[in-house]
């Protein structure tokens, strides 16, 4: 501060004609942005505002100027301007009480200061995610917190115990947030020394986010054993201190540091799967609403799917020698189609339905993953429906062990339900991969297949006509009469809905 009052007080401001003959509107934009951070330090809302409208106006011919040329070269211009309003915004909040007798700076308004970090957050998400367009919005939102938390009447470092509910601790977390989000455009940037640098500062406010921001810088790096070693450290540190019934940040925390350390030891192999398992449903046990806990554990359940499938295709084994002098030198079996198929089939009864049942979970808290999920779980079920029905038909041999457990059907059993409960928006982007499918050899599939497509058919009937009527007009007999299926039975479900009269005639 001593440094920015000593160059605002040597800077001169030329005329107001002479701005666009000299250049000279950059440097009085900063020169008058940089006085009103001394007047917002000062106290002063009224010199902070004036300051920000000279600002604005200095901005005025580099915006007209940029403007001519195309909209990302006025856009810079346009980040300064939101800029100088978030700072005139907040001038009134660090302002000192009307009473200027008080021995302390009364604190902001709670209710105010969620509602500026609330808009701040907004902004930024509408924001470009490069560096150099949020680090000026960004500092500045560090200088305000900081600033709030200095008139608070504390220094900026961990929080007081008894402190007010919201004042340190929600300043702590903003000032975290934001030198986090510094980091993470920082590394999208490839600038490895200004993300070392914002997460460093980050662990000052926020230690537990800063930790796991560094361990995927770790990771990222090439350095895979201390990334995970720093989150064993924090995992340990967090369940040690975690209460009989423990608040929903410390519950997230506990959550996030699982979640990271079970993915990095999955993918390098630390673990076996089953202590893999057991750490993502420890997830889902602490947030049982995080769409991300239940999204992880379908995915985990998709990958032992994968690799048994490939297990399962493989044409040749290797078959233990039974002879003392043989044990080191085994012996190869080439696999029958029929026993690769079989084995196919008993994956898929052993991983789909866990998959199913964690996706849908995550779907129905969220729909972020849906573009990702659905077609996988659609292209799953469909895939081990057919190689059940060929099972069921006698064209794979003696049914797998898993029929025997009754397990055959449970992904179908897993798939009902999910159809059942999700919103039928969500299957609009999958309506192609249904439609495609509508002649399944598998009944029950086959049954479900139309049922999801009238009630879609029903319910969007400008966005599926043309996906299903060329289906029912088709003049392939075994094509045409599921799409006749799906028109009646969607016919059926319009008459039931109220307001319909034209229709019933």
């Amino acid at each position: 501060w001593g440094e920015l009052k000593r160059l605002a007080e040597q800077g001169t401001s030329p005329p107001h004609d002479e701005w666009s003959s000299h250049g000279l509107a950059e440097a009085l934009y900063e020169l008058q942005l940089s006085r009103a951070l001394l007047a917002l330090r000062a106290g002063s809302p009224a010199t902070v505002a004036a300051h920000c409208d000279a600002a604005r106006a200095a901005l005025v011919p580099l915006l007209a100027a940029s403007s001519v040329e195309s909209y990302a070269h006025a856009y810079t211009h346009l980040v300064r301007l939101q800029v100088v309003h978030e700072l005139q915004a907040a001038a009134p909040l660090v302002a000192t009480a009307a009473d200027s007798a008080a021995a302390h700076p009364a604190p902001a308004d709670p209710g105010r200061l969620e509602e500026l970090f609330h808009f701040w957050e907004s902004r930024l998400g509408a924001m470009a995610s490069s560096l150099q367009t949020l680090e000026p919005a960004i500092a500045l939102h560090i200088c305000i917190r900081k600033e709030l938390a200095t008139r608070a009447g504390v220094e900026v470092g961990p929080a007081p115990a008894g402190q007010a509910a919201l004042s340190m601790a929600e300043l702590q977390r903003g000032l975290g947030g934001s030198w986090l989000r510094l980091a993470k455009s920082a590394r999208a940037a490839g600038n490895a020394e200004s993300e070392a640098n914002a997460l460093m500062q980050a662990r000052l406010h926020a230690p537990t986010l800063a930790t796991l921001a560094s361990a995927k810088m770790e990771w990222a790096a090439g350095q895979p054993h201390d990334a995970m070693a720093r989150l064993r450290q924090q995992r340990a540190r967090l369940e040690g201190s975690l209460p009989d019934r423990p608040s929903g940040g410390e519950r997230d925390a506990l959550s996030a540091t699982v979640l990271m350390l079970a993915r990095f030891s999955d993918e390098a192999g630390e673990l076996e799967p089953e202590e893999v398992q057991a750490m993502h449903a420890r997830v889902v046990e602490l947030c049982p609403s995080w769409e991300k806990g239940h999204y992880w554990l379908g995915r985990f359940h998709d990958t032992q799917l994968r690799r048994a499938l490939d297990a399962a295709a493989r044409r040749e084994v290797e078959v233990p020698a039974t002879h003392p002098g043989q044990m080191s030198c085994p012996a190869k079996r080439v696999v029958p189609i029929k026993e690769r198929e079989r084995k196919k089939v008993e994956a898929h009864a052993t991983h789909l339905a866990p998959m199913i049942r964690c996706y849908g979970q995550a779907l129905h808290k969220g729909a972020k993953h849906a573009p990702s999920v659905l077609p996988r779980v659609l292209t799953s079920w469909l895939d081990y429906a057919d190689k059940l029905a060929q099972a069921e038909a006698g064209e794979l041999g003696t049914l797998p062990a898993a029929d025997k457990a009754g397990r055959l059907r449970e992904p179908h059993e897993a798939m009902v339900k999910v159809v059942g409960t999700l919103p039928l928006r969500m299957w609009l982007p999958c309506v192609p991969q249904l439609v495609s499918r509508t002649c399944h050899r598998d009944e029950p599939t086959r049954k479900l297949l139309l049922t999801l497509l009238a009630q879609l058919l029903a319910e969007y009937p400008q966005q599926l006509v043309w996906a299903v009527m060329p289906v029912a007009l088709s003049a392939t007999v075994e094509r045409r009469r599921p799409g006749e299926q799906i028109v009646a039975q969607a016919k059926q479900l319009l008459l039931r809905k109220p307001g319909l009269e034209v229709l019933r005639a």
